[in-house]
């Protein structure tokens, strides 16, 4: 029987676990798990079912404060000032710890000294979604539709300096369209006007994009992700389309203050690579559109982390692209 590369990953972490003890006495009272976002989106509740998860191996709460502010920014601070004694963890995202650090000039922390990676969560595609009435329906035919009306096609993002904002200037620049990019404060504007046809286009999360897609409200043309996904099997990738440069994914995953002991780092990732693999957490997440990624050690994590932030270095100085 050939076993998937996933659930051979999501095994080693637990057969880890298995050798992973707790430290002594830890934890012996509440943890603080932050989100650097608001509350009700999926990110939310992907770190909402996690806090229960951890509780319930754990036998302690796992408190989640939402820290939202600055892209991020406000959230990540928090938990870089935290004491690393293992009672303050963060959800980082590839947002906020590859694409930040290119746009911003100064950050009231350091990605490289400040954060322990312990264990990455789930990827998140993004998809090149139009609006219905746009008269393309694959890749080919948008880029024609789009050179033969330039600076007439506008592109929405949840604001200047997302990654959504990112893929769309990226998209510009491969393609050599000249479209004008419109920034909302939030996704959720964006994409009522994407449907309403005041956008045209735009990158949003599978999330997001899917149930959309799936009814017809929207057209989906591309996925940025390794492979297609189950619940829009006929979108392609960009690579399946020949266009480079559209492979990363965000993610989010579970870091903790610079500091924290390497036994309750080791500890935390086996825990959660166990949890990653229930049957029971796996569904529970599945309304979201999130699937958990293959586990990973806390320095295959932070290999990870690095390599996509020189990705999005590069790709912030080439576009020159601002925050708000």
């Amino acid at each position: 029987m050939r076993i998937s590369p996933f659930i051979a990953a999501l095994a080693l972490g637990a057969v880890s676990a298995a050798f992973a003890q707790a430290p002594a006495g830890y934890p012996s009272k509440a943890v603080r798990l932050i989100a650097p976002y608001a509350a009700g989106g999926a990110t939310d509740v992907l770190t909402r079912l996690l806090a229960a998860e951890l509780h319930r191996e754990l036998k302690q709460p796992f408190i989640v404060e939402n820290r939202a502010g600055a892209g991020g920014n406000i959230g990540m601070e928090a938990v870089a000032k935290a004491a690393p004694d293992g009672y303050t963890l963060g959800i980082g995202a590839g947002a906020t710890m590859a694409v930040n650090p290119a746009l911003y000039k100064s950050l009231p922390f350091d990605i490289a000294k400040d954060f322990v990676p312990v264990q990455i969560l789930v990827r998140v595609p993004h998809v090149l979604a139009i609006n219905k009435d746009l008269p393309a329906s694959s890749m080919a035919e948008l880029i024609a539709h789009a050179k033969a009306n330039p600076g007439k096609l506008s592109f929405g993002s949840p604001g200047s300096g997302t990654t959504s904002h990112l893929y769309g200037e990226l998209f510009k620049k491969s393609a050599g369209v000249d479209m004008t990019h419109v920034p909302y404060k939030g996704g959720n504007q964006m994409r009522t006007d994407l449907i309403a046809g005041t956008l045209q286009l735009a990158f949003t999360t599978l999330v997001d994009a899917q149930k959309l897609v799936q009814s017809g409200q929207l057209k989906g043309i591309a996925i940025i992700a390794q492979r297609r996904v189950p619940g829009l099997p006929t979108v392609p990738t960009f690579a399946e389309l020949g266009i480079p440069r559209f492979d990363s994914e965000n993610w989010f995953g579970v870091i903790a203050p610079g500091g924290v002991p390497r036994d309750i780092v080791r500890f935390l990732n086996a825990r959660i690579a166990v949890i990653q693999a229930l049957q029971d957490f796996r569904k529970r997440l599945a309304p979201t559109g999130l699937a958990p990624a293959p586990a990973l050690s806390p320095e295959e994590f932070g290999q990870f982390i690095a390599a996509d932030a020189k990705k999005w270095a590069t790709i912030v100085k080439e576009l020159g692209v601002k925050p708000d």
